[in-house]
């Protein structure tokens, strides 16, 4: 627990130095903060203030108390409050700066600063963080307009939402009408005059317009409006979107002036932002059809099966389907629960105590004795099973019981929800009442990877719940409208494979400690082949674990054939090796120095792939490599897989769609935290088992209309829930008015009122 000093929270907020308190130090708005030497315990180091929205560098002095010569190497924040969060840190010999985010308005947060040094001194010290409003758009005698989510206790404050925007010709009168809502949630609709085309940068009706190029998030719906006047125009940023109250506009600063926005651009760009590299797809449909003798009763469906009609899209690649079912039955048959047609699915035969996987109607892939695994499946009580595709539990799909995992290794696959199948198909007819099935859930998100976790009860985070009770097949979760939720064809991506075997044959169970992966191995899949790329991960030999006969693989693909790794019969011999050739083997270091951290980075531009070392370029060669079956520690998950310790992989990065470092390299883009690297891209930490990606993704959503199909939408902001904006209107589409490209960043779609087949497909 840090404790702060009894005045430490109670200061003032100024930035400007305080002379009658020698024990006060305050932060000036850029400048380095020194910290004096001697004894702080007396001390409050106080910073120059930060918004709630704004992400600000802070940057800090430690010459005073480091020995001569002695440098920063790491530098840990923990504030006390949750809500602050430090995305980037810097160091310079003695100093370092670290970009802080977040934070609770009005609220001063204490900072416990923790620097470790290079000659091995641990330094701490204490700061106050001040969250305070970015500015008064307004003062009047009873109440304040403050841009932020609440303004200072005991004082009014309200936030405005851009409601409806019309354009008007230019002899027509402005207008702009504040409707006031719950909460201080006021919506502002404006009436804008339309400017004729003149000098740019000239306020007025004769103003050049804005038009957004695409680089630019120009969010309409959750718009907090600023007033030009409210604040100096050198502390704006650039791209900032405010209002000008003597033309009645909304204007951006753009090259160092006020601009007209132009409002018919403005509609178009509302939520669209380039973004390469995804293909979505939508996702949770409204309903399952149940078969003609399908029966439906207050315990579920106990007669015929269930499927997903009027939906040919394909499933996200991370796909958990959850399925109650109860067995009232011992008769000696493998009962068709979950999977899908002609193709995976899981059978339970209660006669046999027996869990089966088919990798199709015939073909019996695998099966498990389940009491083995603890579980009693014919207890007449409702079980549930999980059906995850790809990046599943230790492995590439899972399969779980009751939380008890029975998956071996089985390839990843795209599916289709029109083949998506509960309590048999067409061609495997379940016994009525002998299998009844209940509470059918959807999720992109995959549940935990802990083994015999107990399974929630909650169907809050699920996108698709179906009862099945009483013949209500419809989606629960469609009270506010369906959410659209675009999947790419990436993100089996968003989390890498840990692997679950460990025996006498094979080693390969994934082990994390602070270094990384040490033992085991890891994998991608994706069935997608994707010429342009940059992998960059850090990795470290050990030379006490060193056995030179053996070839020690960094990383490798089953499918490509080829792998980058410590050759064998050599003790640090770097090569990369091609496995179709017997002679294809090329040397990238001669003597790789162990026990030191390395950086390796596969770049490849149209298949032209570069491979650098430490920041030297090594190998260039023509060259299609894939993320399937792409392993890490291991060529595949029973080959060249290195001894536990000898080697450790960490900060793995991948940035799709570009070849970072194809013409060359700048070892100061190396990513070594998210913030560091394209937050379009993948970043995969792997200390202490953190493997999920850590940078956020906008897939587009482009719907497209049948004819005669409509639907109406709305944008909610990203973590707002649909409830919070209730006053948002729903825009109605259809063939004669189409959407726009819908971009998830910063906000979610709702989908409602649909007619037709409106959500056919999407690009």
């Amino acid at each position: 627990m840090v404790h702060f000093p009894e005045n430490a929270l109670s200061c003032s907020s100024e930035t400007t130095t305080d002379t009658k308190n020698d024990n006060v130090i305050y932060q000036k708005n850029r400048d380095i903060l020194t910290l004096p030497a001697g004894c702080l315990a007396t001390t409050v180091l106080r910073l120059s203030c930060k918004g709630i929205q704004e992400k600000k560098h802070y940057s800090f002095d430690l010459k005073n108390r480091m020995l001569n010569g002695d440098e920063i190497v790491r530098v840990e924040m923990y504030p006390n409050n949750d809500t602050v969060t430090n995305e980037k840190v810097s160091y310079d010999k003695q100093t370092f700066t670290i970009l802080i985010s977040g934070g609770e308005m009005i609220a001063d947060v204490g900072i416990n600063f923790v620097i470790k040094t290079l000659e091995g001194e641990d330094l701490e010290f204490i700061c106050i963080l001040p969250i305070r409003p970015e500015g008064i758009l307004e003062a009047g005698s009873n109440y304040n307009v403050i841009m932020g989510a609440q303004g200072p206790a005991g004082k009014a404050s309200y936030t405005l939402s851009i409601g409806t925007v019309t354009t008007l010709e230019p002899d027509q009168q402005a207008t702009a009408e504040i409707i006031q809502g719950e909460n201080g949630a006021n919506t502002l609709n404006l009436a804008l005059v339309k400017g004729d085309q003149g000098k740019t940068g000239e306020a007025g009706k004769d103003g050049a317009s804005y038009v957004n190029d695409g680089t630019v998030d120009l969010n309409v719906q959750s718009l907090i409006l600023g007033n030009v006047n409210s604040v100096p125009f050198e502390d704006v940023k650039d791209g900032a979107i405010m209002f000008n109250p003597s033309t009645q506009q909304l204007v951006i600063k753009k090259n160092k002036q006020w601009i007209p926005l132009n409002m018919n651009n403005f509609t178009l760009q509302t939520s669209y932002k380039n973004n390469s590299g995804t293909t979505p797809v939508n996702f949770a449909p409204d309903q399952i059809t149940l078969s003609k003798d399908g029966v439906s009763g207050n315990d579920g469906v106990t007669a015929g099966y269930l499927q997903f009609t009027g939906s040919s899209v394909a499933t996200p690649t991370l796909l958990e389907v959850r399925t109650s079912f109860k067995l009232t039955t011992t008769t000696d048959m493998d009962y068709y629960i979950a999977g899908y047609n002609g193709n995976i699915n899981i059978r339970v035969n209660p006669n046999k105590k027996t869990i089966a996987v088919y990798s199709n109607n015939t073909t019996k892939a695998y099966e498990v004795d389940y009491t083995n695994l603890g579980l009693n499946l014919t207890d007449n009580n409702f079980h549930v099973l999980s059906l995850c595709l790809n990046a599943g539990y230790r492995g590439f799909m899972s399969f779980a019981i009751d939380g008890v995992f029975f998956n071996r290794n089985y390839p990843p696959a795209n599916f289709y929800f029109s083949d998506l199948r509960i309590r048999g198909t067409e061609n495997m007819i379940v016994p009525a009442n002998e299998l009844t099935v209940k509470d059918i859930a959807l999720s992109s998100q995959l549940p935990t990877r802990v083994n015999k976790t107990a399974v929630q009860s909650s169907f809050a985070s699920y996108d698709g719940w179906y009862v099945c009770i009483n013949n209500n097949v419809t989606n629960q979760q469609l009270t506010n409208g369906l959410l659209l939720k675009p999947n790419s064809l990436l993100d089996s991506f968003k989390s890498i494979c840990p692997y679950y075997l460990n025996n006498s044959i094979v080693a390969n169970q994934s082990l994390f400690n602070e270094e990384g992966l040490y033992s085991g191995i890891m994998s991608l899949h994706s069935t997608m082949d994707i010429p342009i790329f940059t992998m960059e991960l850090a990795f470290k030999f050990k030379s006490e674990y060193n056995i030179p006969k053996l070839r020690r693989t960094i990383v490798g693909n089953i499918n490509n054939m080829y792998s980058i790794g410590l050759t064998a019969n050599s003790i640090n011999r770097l090569t990369i090796k091609y496995h179709t050739a017997p002679d294809a083997e090329f040397t990238l270091v001669d003597a790789l120095t162990l026990d030191e951290w390395h950086i390796l980075a596969v770049s490849s531009n149209n298949n032209l792939m570069h491979v650098f070392v430490d920041g030297k370029l090594v190998h260039v060669r023509n060259f299609a490599t894939n993320f399937q079956n792409l392993y890490f520690r291991a060529l595949d998950w029973n080959q060249y897989i290195v001894d536990p310790n000898c080697l450790s992989i960490k900060h793995l990065s991948l940035l799709i769609g570009t070849a970072k470092y194809y013409k060359d390299y700048d070892v100061t883009q190396t990513p070594d935290t998210p913030t560091d690297y394209n937050l379009n891209g993948f970043f995969y930490p792997l200390v202490d088992g953190r493997l999920a990606n850590e940078n956020a993704t906008s897939p587009l959503v482009n719907v497209i209309l049948d004819e005669n199909s409509s639907f109406k939408a709305k944008t909610v902001p990203y973590n707002e829930a649909m409830t919070t904006f209730p006053s948002l209107p729903f825009a109605s589409y259809g063939t004669n008015n189409p959407p726009s490209v819908f971009d998830t960043k910063g906000a979610n779609i709702y989908i409602t009122s649909i007619s037709g087949n409106a959500l056919k497909e999407t690009v």
